[in-house]
């Protein structure tokens, strides 16, 4: 099939620069483009990272678009010693007439000894098969996770870099939070860009105040960084290049029961109170709180036992458990529907309902450690709940136009995937997202910082700190604050 405009642009400008990025939006064939290039430089020895829940696409995307035949290898499985035997005698059988493509999780990659192997004085002393082997071309799949310029993945991709003749990172939200995202990616693809000092990088676009000086309050020479960023990435929009049915937006009001509230505006005053003081409540605290306070809105607590020095969890309230049977009630039992959310215990509870007399509905998991996604893409199920952390990359969701969001993160990046993953190409039919949101909690902020595209937890934590200056510590369903 010959590539369509934007997919054109984006591969020729990846033939001239060695290291390149398709910040391709979900949905619009990055990955048929990324097989074309390969095919087009003729890459005999390719090696693809992709996160686990993604690894698995890539063999039947080769099969369906390469024009060269290539041996493709799975490895998403097994522990990493296993992984590094196999790839191991992968190698061994190739030869100068062959096309061999190795995919592997990120999360294996870096470990020995797959990566480096270090000594009891954290020095290298081997540089561990995949470094040891010098690709043809290397593709980071949603390369974006690679973004933590001081994490372990992030330092093998490095190196790695360096092992390889051409490298291309793949993306639809290349700065899922803020600028600094870039920094790692592009280290990655051509280190010449931005430099190889974090620091330096950090100085230079982020404006650094609050506690210590050390959190970033605003940017600077945006225009440079954006001149540089747009130097070596072809960015794309899946709402300009396709054609898509309409997505309507629904939101679904719940409210907690007396008891449930009272539980959640006791956390939620002492959270205020600590905001409320000054700056001393750091970002890692805020988002603690948060988590909670998200928890309770789902109808679970974490209740803290001083006498055991431990916590236990129980469920106090089911409005948004209720929501969704409304909802599922509402709709064709033969209807495909997506359900998402973030905690475990919400999943077990959102089974539960499904296969209940009430509902009577057939149910895949999609959670860490369980994927049952291709049984739900293969009609033997009608319900899949997905936890957004898993299924916010690499699958396809367009069997479904339904999408009931039980609770939604803070992550704009894994929040602007994860909606993408039924409206996008493939997708024939109007989609309805179902939003239920607790009224008067934290629901209201996180969804108005969703919807402009915010950092949610510093939007929420500079609400709490405007609300109190003028002594409001309650919200309307608006998300606006009252006495």
């Amino acid at each position: 099939m010959p590539l369509r405009p934007h997919q054109q642009t984006g591969a020729n400008e990846a033939y001239v620069n060695p290291g390149y990025m398709l910040a391709h939006d979900m949905g619009t064939g990055k990955t048929y483009t990324g097989i074309h290039i390969l095919n087009h430089f003729d890459a005999r020895k390719v090696l693809i990272l992709a996160p686990k829940t993604v690894c698995s696409i890539w063999k039947p995307e080769f099969i369906k678009w390469s024009v060269i035949k290539y041996d493709v290898h799975v490895f998403d499985k097994k522990g990493v010693a296993k992984k590094a035997k196999d790839i191991k005698k992968v190698l061994k059988l190739h030869n100068d007439k062959s096309h061999t493509a190795i995919v592997i999780n990120y999360d294996s990659a870096w470990r020995a000894p797959l990566g480096p192997v270090y000594n009891d004085k954290n020095r290298i002393i081997d540089a561990g098969i995949l470094m040891s082997t010098e690709w043809d071309y290397v593709i980071a799949d949603e390369v974006h996770r690679i973004k933590g310029p001081g994490s372990k993945v992030s330092w093998f991709l490095k190196r790695l870099g360096q092992k390889s003749k051409r490298r291309l990172g793949l993306t639809g939200t290349p700065m899922p939070h803020s600028p600094l995202d870039i920094y790692a990616q592009y280290r990655f693809l051509n280190p010449d860009i931005f430099g190889t000092s974090f620091v330096n990088f950090k100085k230079r676009y982020a404006v650094l105040g609050g506690y210590e000086n050390k959190q970033v309050i605003g940017w600077q020479n945006m225009a440079e960084l954006n001149k540089k960023f747009y130097s070596i990435a072809h960015l794309v929009k899946s709402d300009d290049v396709l054609n898509l049915p309409k997505r309507t937006s629904i939101k679904r009001s719940c409210h907690l029961s007396p008891s449930a509230m009272k539980i959640y505006n006791a956390l939620n005053n002492e959270f205020i109170s600590e905001i409320g003081d000054g700056d001393t409540i750091s970002v890692d605290m805020a988002l603690t709180k948060m988590l909670r306070l998200a928890q309770i809105t789902g109808g679970y607590a974490e209740i803290d036992d001083d006498d055991k020095k431990e916590r236990n969890g129980k469920i106090i309230d089911n409005s948004k458990i209720d929501a969704v049977k409304d909802i599922l009630q509402d709709l064709p039992k033969d209807e495909p529907v997506v359900i998402v959310t973030r905690f475990t215990n919400e999943i077990d509870r959102i089974q539960k309902l499904c296969e209940s007399k009430a509902v009577d509905r057939t149910t895949s998991i999609l959670k860490g450690g369980i994927d049952e996604h291709r049984d739900w893409k293969a009609c033997k199920t009608n319900v899949l709940i997905a936890q957004i952390q898993c299924a916010r990359e690499g699958i396809d969701l367009t069997r479904s136009r339904y999408c009931i969001w039980y609770s939604v993160g803070y992550s704009l990046g894994d929040f602007e995937q994860m909606i993408k993953r039924e409206h996008r190409d493939g997708q024939l039919r109007k989609v309805f997202n179902y939003f239920l949101v607790s009224e008067g909690t934290v629901d209201n902020l996180i969804m108005l910082g969703l919807k402009h595209k915010k950092n949610v937890v510093s939007y929420v934590q500079q609400s709490i700190k405007d609300f109190t200056k003028l002594g409001m510590t309650k919200l309307t369903s608006t998300g606006k604050p009252k006495q």
